[in-house]
């Protein structure tokens, strides 16, 4: 019943702009990710994640450059695209993997998104270019639990940014609360969700505009009225 809790373990990157062999190797790590073990028992879940997390910290190192693909992780990545894809063209085999990373990896995951690309706007992709890790965390019970999450079940997703033009923070985390009971179904029952206090730096507060057209719009009403 806590499959549906767990978040995506890949996202398209296809039309990022970085080496082919990045690609490949993107993918052969989704698919490593996907082939772990189906947990369903609450109880395992920091396990689950403890499986998870070389495979993540390989990702977050191809994609921001600091390590380059192995010939292994390539073949695989390769593999695998042959299999999925009737029309996919080999990648050339007299060319060295390099540690260039992917440029605006996670701009383009969450664009090509399904659920997710209808909410960002062109204002939002300034900022997003300085997205350089996304990671999940479960919410710790008992004494090592954070006071205003204490007792609840739920998790948490720490959005991790390099430095911009935008605001001061350097991870914006997003914690999703469920209620201690569950529902009939078995599922647990969203309760509520706390974010991050965002510090933005003068004039690049991105909600502003919205709050303008908002304010607007209200005194536009009360005229009609």
């Amino acid at each position: 019943m806590y499959q549906w809790i767990l978040p995506a373990v890949f996202f398209d990157c296809s039309s990022s702009p970085c080496p082919l062999h990045n690609h490949g190797c993107i993918n052969h790590l989704a698919i490593a990710l996907s082939n772990l073990p189906t947990i369903t028992d609450s109880n395992r879940l920091f396990q689950y994640l403890e499986l998870q997390k070389p495979l993540y910290e390989r990702r977050n190192a191809i994609i921001n450059g600091k390590a380059p693909a192995t010939k292994e992780e390539i073949e695989a990545g390769e593999q695998a695209s042959i299999k999925d894809d009737d029309e996919y063209t080999p990648l050339p085999k007299d060319v060295t993997p390099e540690a260039a990373g992917i440029p605006e990896f996670w701009l383009t995951a969450l664009r090509n998104h399904v659920g997710l690309s209808d909410l960002i706007t062109e204002r939002d992709t300034g900022a997003l270019k300085h997205l350089i890790d996304v990671r999940l965390e479960y919410l710790k019970e008992g004494d090592g639990a954070a006071t205003k999450t204490k007792g609840k079940p739920g998790f948490k997703i720490l959005f991790v940014f390099e430095k911009n033009d935008f605001f001061e923070n350097e991870i914006l985390e997003k914690t999703y609360l469920y209620q201690e009971e569950v529902g009939y179904s078995g599922d647990f029952v969203y309760d509520r969700a706390l974010g991050t206090k965002i510090k933005w730096k003068e004039d690049k507060d991105l909600t502003k505009e919205f709050e303008i057209k908002k304010q607007r719009n209200k005194s536009e009403s009360c005229d009609r009225n």
